[in-house]
């Protein structure tokens, strides 16, 4: 008889990719009672796949086995998917009739397209509906458990798609304290194949940089996770930046951002906050006189300044905002975070015609210091964007901005060692 889990505990299992050129395993903790499409997510991001392609879970056990296989290495998902309810599975002469065996869970490719099935049990005691957990796969199937993942074809190609099977087997239970994540990264070797679709982001599963993974993780499954990019209330503007990016594009970008320490909390250094902001607190402590600045006298550049909600236009003067007198005019390091969060939301008020995922882009650019930072999402909002109709970019505003408090010069490149620093205040705004 096949063992049970327990599906209040988190266990830990072992998954290891079959017919890998070097030995590719990972090692994952999940809780028990967690859905085999949340299983399907971790095994996923563990092993760096893209998430493009289909993927299904099966058995490894011809005894379930349905339908003859067209293929010996790489079409056993057609013979081995459909499984009986759990509660039928004790022990082998109990499984149901084939006829009323269906497939145990898959996902097709398409957003929002996972399909859990439940599975109908007809006996002398009526019908039953159970659907599968992470617990009861392990402890019914064993050793037989069965994951496999296939990449995503051209249309062109007209040859069946690649499919990559992982054995998943149960080495114990967790150690992690309750209240922990559903699911974590514990440890792994090897890498996955890079060809075709899963090659199109480099490498998005590297157990040398387990951090990484483990972050993908919480951002999955943590609590505390929220928006496109799992940055949560400071990651709005970044979110709104790779808006329409697929979720592969947004976990390289977000990956080399927590390598490269942009996203980590820092202190603006008051003197420096002072002294870079000092160009625009001149501008407006004479908008904040009784008779304004004429605007001809700021060029473009008080249009900039009222598109950033810090000027408006009055009898013909430009004026401060009250809001901004008050507040932060005499305040550098409040006046700086203003500028670094309202350049990156630049796009979302009446006056501006900036994308997002441009200027944020740019923040990025000025951030990484030479190192490199997988910009892919930015490249598919800004696609996804212009074919909704957005409007044309104007990046000459934010070019003068960043000009005028000396951070860049009139080329977009950093002229002030400020510049990295500003970014990244404007990244975690």
């Amino acid at each position: 008889m096949r063992r049970r889990s327990d599906p209040r505990q988190q266990l830990v299992l072992r998954i290891d990719l079959e017919r890998a050129e070097h030995e590719t395993w990972r090692e994952i903790a999940i809780d028990g009672a967690a859905r085999l499409d949340q299983l399907a997510d971790a095994i996923v991001i563990a092993f760096g796949w893209t998430g493009t392609g289909t993927h299904a879970f099966g058995s490894a056990w011809s005894g379930w086995s349905m339908t003859e296989s067209r293929s010996h290495e790489h079409d056993w998902l057609e013979s081995t998917d459909r499984l009986a309810a759990p509660d039928r599975l004790a022990a082998p002469e109990r499984l149901a009739a084939p006829e009323r065996l269906r497939p145990l869970v898959r996902h097709d490719g398409r957003p929002d397209a996972w399909r859990e099935y439940r599975y109908y049990a007809d006996d002398d005691e009526g019908s039953c509906e159970h659907a599968w957990t992470v617990a009861e796969a392990v402890g019914q199937l064993g050793a037989d458990f069965v994951f496999e993942y296939r990449r995503r074809e051209p249309e062109y190609d007209r040859e069946p798609a690649r499919g990559w099977r992982h054995r998943i087997r149960a080495i114990g239970p967790s150690m992690r304290p309750f209240g922990a994540s559903t699911a974590t990264v514990v440890a792994g070797a090897g890498l996955i194949p890079r060809d075709l679709a899963e090659g199109a982001y480099g490498e998005l599963g590297d157990p040398a940089k387990l951090h990484l993974l483990e972050h993908e993780f919480e951002v999955r499954f943590g609590a505390g996770s929220a928006g496109l990019l799992g940055l949560g209330e400071h990651g709005r503007s970044l979110d709104d930046a790779v808006s329409g990016a697929s979720v592969a594009a947004r976990r390289a970008f977000r990956m080399d951002l927590v390598d490269l320490g942009i996203l980590s909390a820092h202190e603006t250094d008051p003197e420096l906050a002072e002294r870079v902001t000092a160009p625009i607190r001149d501008i407006l402590r004479l908008a904040a006189a009784p008779d304004g600045v004429d605007p001809s006298s700021l060029g473009e550049l008080g249009d900039d300044l009222r598109a950033l909600r810090l000027l408006r236009r009055s009898k013909g003067r430009l004026r401060t905002l009250a809001e901004v007198r008050d507040r932060v005019m005499e305040r550098p390091v409040e006046l700086w975070r203003v500028l670094a969060a309202r350049l990156m939301n630049a796009g979302s008020h009446r006056y501006s015609a900036w994308t997002p995922s441009q200027i944020a882009g740019f923040a990025v650019e000025l951030a990484r210091a030479e190192r490199e930072v997988r910009t892919f999402a930015f490249d598919e909002a800004y696609r996804d964007s212009s074919g909704a109709g957005s409007v044309v970019l104007d990046f000459n505003r934010a070019l003068r901005v960043l000009v005028a408090m000396g951070l860049v010069d009139e080329d977009a490149a950093p002229s002030d060692p400020a510049a990295r620093v500003f970014a990244l205040t404007m990244l975690q705004s």
